[in-house]
């Protein structure tokens, strides 16, 4: 169900998909930052009461998956009592409230996981809500500490792309689009960097590498709906009708995609169908 994944800024794939992204996940608020799911993996000897606790979280995170963390929340809310010590429920508490975006509360669920096992996953967990809540050097300041020592965390690639989006949000595109390009060399396939840079791109004018840009991004999220419609109003202000149709139409060929981004999509496919072609 959920892979691994992290997602904040940017855009808004479904929550669904961008925790099936960042094998954490990366929720998206506008820009997607980085969150993970790492803790939340089942260890190899578990007990009776452990395998118990592990159902009532896979409930809770497939209504996540579903779009409901109001639903998801009340499953979840009195686990958090009974389990006040269990990292697990707790960094799925905070996941929880991102998507509510009660960010404060989050913090709050982030930090009292971290305080149990110090786990790096956590850690990024809490810049990326200190990302959302607007405090982008103090999120630095964590992550930069994370790359600096020996954590053993395996997704490099995460940290360095939520030191881009701090950067990014504080309008250092320059310095951010240098991090993006760090956690694409990390791990080439990681579509929340991929997608960033294409917005960077574009918000410094540059159409053909944003319009490229646009496409990995795409080609790495096929289900993502959000690269789609920005490529798509990008052909349509230039005046290329027949790409912003083919855009979105190969986009609603997919299987995969949510009920609400095929809305999307159809109505997106309306307007460019009306758009007036290029003279």
């Amino acid at each position: 169900m959920l892979k691994n994944f992290s997602y904040f800024s940017d855009i808004t794939p479904t929550l669904k998909k961008i925790l099936s992204l960042v094998f954490l996940f990366c929720f998206l608020l506008l820009e997607p930052a980085c969150i993970s799911l790492d803790q939340i993996s089942a260890s190899n000897t578990i007990t009776k009461k452990d395998e118990l606790l592990l159902a009532e979280l896979r409930l809770v995170k497939l209504h996540l998956d579903q779009g409901d963390p109001s639903t998801a929340w009340s499953f979840l809310r009195p686990l958090t009592k009974i389990h006040a010590d269990s990292s697990k429920v707790l960094n799925l508490a905070g996941i929880t409230h991102l998507s509510l975006r009660n960010h404060k509360e989050a913090l709050k669920y982030f930090e009292a996981a971290y305080k149990i096992d110090k786990d790096p996953a956590a850690a990024l967990n809490i810049s990326s809500t200190l990302i959302a809540l607007g405090q982008y050097h103090k999120a630095r300041e964590l992550l930069i500490a994370l790359l600096d020592k020996d954590s053993g965390y395996p997704f490099k690639e995460r940290i360095l792309h939520n030191i881009g989006l701090s950067l990014h949000r504080q309008g250092k595109l320059k310095i951010a689009q240098k991090y993006y390009n760090r956690a694409l060399v990390e791990n080439p396939s990681y579509y929340l960097s991929a997608f960033q840079l294409a917005r960077i791109y574009q918000k410094l004018r540059k159409k053909n590498l944003a319009i490229k840009q646009f496409k990995s991004a795409i080609a790495l999220c096929k289900s993502c709906f959000e690269p789609v419609k920005v490529l798509a109003s990008i052909y349509l202000k230039e005046g290329y009708q027949k790409q912003a149709e083919k855009v979105v139409q190969d986009y609603l060929k997919l299987k995969e995609i949510s009920p609400i981004d095929e809305k999307s999509a159809h109505k997106l496919l309306a307007l460019a169908q009306k758009a007036k072609k290029p003279v």
